[in-house]
């Protein structure tokens, strides 16, 4: 990025903007921005805003850095069963985030990812109730495994499931 239009190609830009950490997409930040035709982009540590000179020309831009980024869809806190066990005794909570094709998860809140479900390798996302005995329970499979996860609610289930299905690459 500059920050003033490149007039010349020898202007060297001010910086770089990794957007595969980018957390947000804010496209109505008028009011934070001070100006028309403004948005945002939010990475660890730092938002940028941006204008353009029409809401064509920002739309534009939304669109394709959409295409770049896939921002973070939803997270939160669920419970799966260890490795490939189909021991439904035993179950271990973990904080998941969707983002960027894959599912990740960890031990502790927003805490280092001790594991990832790539959203191209789902075949089947479905309740399972019958099968963990356990209530608001769903499996994900995948070629190489089925995870056994359970939510708090039933609504907080198909909440996961629903973005799970939608998410691109599934």
């Amino acid at each position: 990025y500059s920050k003033q239009p490149q007039s010349s190609s020898s202007e060297k830009p001010k910086g770089i903007i990794d957007l595969t950490t980018a957390n947000n997409l804010v496209d109505d930040v008028s009011t934070v921005c001070a100006k028309v035709n403004s948005f945002a982009i939010s990475v660890p540590g730092r938002t940028f805003c941006f204008y353009a000179e029409s809401e064509e020309v920002k739309l534009s831009w939304i669109t394709k850095i959409k295409k770049v980024v896939i921002l973070q869809l939803k997270e939160g806190y669920l419970w799966k069963v260890p490795g490939d066990s189909h021991n439904f005794k035993h179950w271990q909570k973990r904080w998941f985030t969707l983002k960027n094709y894959q599912l990740f998860y960890s031990r502790k809140f927003k805490g280092e990812h001790v594991g990832c479900i790539n959203l191209a390798d789902i075949e089947e996302v479905k309740f399972v109730d019958e099968v963990t005995k356990k209530l608001h329970s769903f499996s994900i499979s995948t070629p190489a495994r089925v995870y056994y996860l359970y939510a708090s609610s039933n609504e907080e289930r198909k909440d996961w499931i629903s973005y799970l299905h939608s998410a691109p690459g599934e």
